[in-house]
């Protein structure tokens, strides 16, 4: 019986790795149309009109009814450290409200991927979802962080021989290196490129 539930889970953790990728990519486009996304400081009034609209569409969380708020306390009262989730509605609002926010649940969504991804052995999905945050670390100035999806991903593409992919990595990480003035690291990913 237990090896049924483990199936199921597994079964299920397919299709949820591809919701939180979805939802990740959501996020990050309502950022872009937003100017959420690292690097913008000051939205312009069209950005900020957009937002307050969305905020106003999305709407209230369902209310939860007796049965529910019950489950929420039992939930508290086994393991009082743990926070109970806010509904998707409010979390999604509160991004939208500012940059720190958005940053935040961009970073969950983008964990929730990888991990689930891994989690059923689907190792290059969970890849890409960390070039896309590699990529937002770089935006963020934070190039340290990258360095370790990149080199991940490098790993992954040179195994599968896939020669162009992996030189476009190399690309990001000698940006990264440079960034850090990493002398060393930088002229060694420099000559793997010239290779």
């Amino acid at each position: 019986e237990n090896v049924i539930g483990t199936e199921n889970i597994i079964r299920c953790s397919k299709f949820t790795a591809l919701i939180w990728n979805l939802a990740k990519d959501k996020l990050y486009e309502l950022g872009k149309l937003c100017g959420l996304l690292p690097g913008i400081t000051h939205p312009t009034s069209e950005q900020l009109h957009i937002v307050v609209q969305l905020s106003s569409a999305i709407g209230e969380s369902p209310q939860r009814d007796d049965d529910e708020r019950k489950e929420l306390e039992i939930r508290r009262s086994h393991s009082p450290s743990r926070r109970v989730q806010k509904p998707g509605c409010e979390r999604l609002r509160e991004a939208l409200g500012s940059n720190e926010a958005f940053k935040k649940l961009y970073l969950e969504l983008c964990e929730l991927a990888i991990s689930t991804y891994k989690h059923v052995s689907r190792l290059r999905s969970a890849r890409y979802v960390g070039k896309d945050l590699a990529n937002f670390y770089c935006a963020l100035n934070e190039p340290q962080k990258a360095i370790v999806f990149f080199l991940d991903l490098l790993r992954e593409l040179k195994a599968e021989k896939w020669n162009s992919l992996a030189s476009q990595t190399l690309l990001e990480l000698a940006n990264c290196y440079k960034k850090l003035n990493d002398s060393l690291s930088y002229t060694k990913t420099c000559a793997a490129i010239a290779c």
